[in-house]
């Protein structure tokens, strides 16, 4: 997960050519998804120079059905209406009602700071996720954390599996439309751990029928291909979960992008 891998503030830090950087995700995601909100969220409101599009074949995959049901959720969202400006009066109604229901459900607690606090808390926790828009419920772990729970939720992402259809198009336009906007693009392959290869229906030949697709995209538009989970070795110690890097590992992988990064055009 990108969400987890790439730290923005070290980002910053170990490249003099980026000025800001932000990480920007979604949760068990696809390209199309991606794609679709990048314009209306992203480009909108951060103006990026470079873009960073680090994946794993999880977003490529074209028979995903939770990425499928995930990305026709965000199409139909009132959230994404509001964010490219076409919601509909009744959107705008439902809102302005919503908003009078939350003051009064915490009405009671808007007396007390620490009650207040606390009902936030309960309506939905970002404390794992930073200014900086990393997710950090992973970074203190000491080496990978693998439940049965979680692995069945990435078999269901991944089994089956194909590349190189939809969502393959996707990032060849999304890339291609980045560019055309005079933006850098660098393309990366994560790094993940052998039980989340080996949840693939064909395991590492599917791996490197993704791989090889990044490859070949990155050659179509013309774009830097980086394969990080290749340019170095990947301890177990380095991971969170089998799809996550912890703290240890997204230093890693940080430093390994600042390096790539610099290989490119400096920002305009």
């Amino acid at each position: 997960s990108a969400g987890a891998g790439i730290d923005p503030r070290q980002l910053t830090d170990e490249n003099p050519d980026v000025s800001l950087s932000y990480n920007f995700w979604l949760a068990g995601t696809s390209v199309r998804a991606l794609a679709a909100i990048y314009p209306a969220l992203v480009e909108k409101r951060y103006e990026p120079d470079v873009v960073v599009l680090a994946l794993t074949s999880r977003e490529l995959n074209d028979l995903g059905e939770s990425q499928a049901m995930g990305y026709e959720s965000l199409i139909d969202s009132k959230g994404m209406r509001r964010a490219t400006d076409t919601q509909s009066w009744l959107d705008e109604v439902e809102e302005s009602v919503s908003a009078w229901s939350d003051v009064a459900a915490y009405r009671s607690a808007l007396t007390t700071p620490a009650r207040l606090q606390e009902e936030l808390r309960r309506s939905g926790d970002l404390a794992a996720i930073n200014n900086y828009g990393m997710l950090t419920d992973r970074r203190g772990r000491t080496g990978p954390i693998i439940t049965e729970r979680h692995l069945q939720q990435e078999r269901e992402a991944l089994d089956p599996f194909s590349v190189g259809g939809q969502e393959t198009d996707a990032l060849i336009t999304f890339v291609e439309d980045l560019k055309n906007r005079g933006l850098e693009v660098l393309i990366v392959n994560l790094p993940v751990l052998e039980e989340f290869v080996m949840l693939h229906p064909n395991g590492n030949r599917d791996l490197e029928d993704y791989i090889a697709v990044l490859a070949a995209v990155a050659a179509e538009t013309g774009t830097v291909f980086f394969d990080a989970a290749n340019e170095a070795t990947w301890d177990r110690d380095r991971f969170g979960d089998e799809n996550h890097l912890n703290g240890a590992g997204a230093t890693q992988l940080t430093s390994l992008i600042a390096g790539a990064l610099a290989d490119l055009s400096p920002p305009r």
